[in-house]
C-alpha cells in the first residue's frame, strides 16, 4: 500500500514540476522540489519578479485543481533577491 502512495505522490510532484515550467514559460529554472510530511517546498531561481509572480500563480492554481499537500512553500531567487510565498 505504501508503494502506491509513493507512486501517486511522485506522479503529483512530476505534474507540478511540469506545470511550473510550462506555466512560467521556462522563466523559472534550477527547480528543486521536496516533500516533507504535508508540506511541499519549492526552491528555484528566476530572472525577473514577473517570473516569480507566474510561479506563485501556478502553485495556487495547481493546488486548487489537484491538492495533495496542504501547504506549499516557494523560495525563489530573482536577481539576487529572495521571494517567499505560501
Amino acid at each position: 500500500m505504501r508503494s502506491d502512495f509513493w507512486s501517486l505522490e511522485n506522479e503529483w510532484l512530476n505534474e507540478f514540476s511540469e506545470a511550473l515550467v510550462r506555466d512560467t514559460h521556462r522563466r523559472v529554472r534550477d527547480i528543486a522540489i521536496e516533500a516533507e510530511g504535508d508540506c511541499l517546498f519549492v526552491c528555484a531561481s528566476a530572472r525577473s519578479y514577473y517570473a516569480v509572480q507566474l510561479a506563485i500563480h501556478c502553485a495556487q492554481t495547481f493546488n486548487r485543481k489537484r491538492s495533495w499537500f496542504p501547504t506549499t512553500r516557494l523560495s525563489i531567487t530573482s536577481n539576487g533577491s529572495h521571494h517567499h510565498g505560501s
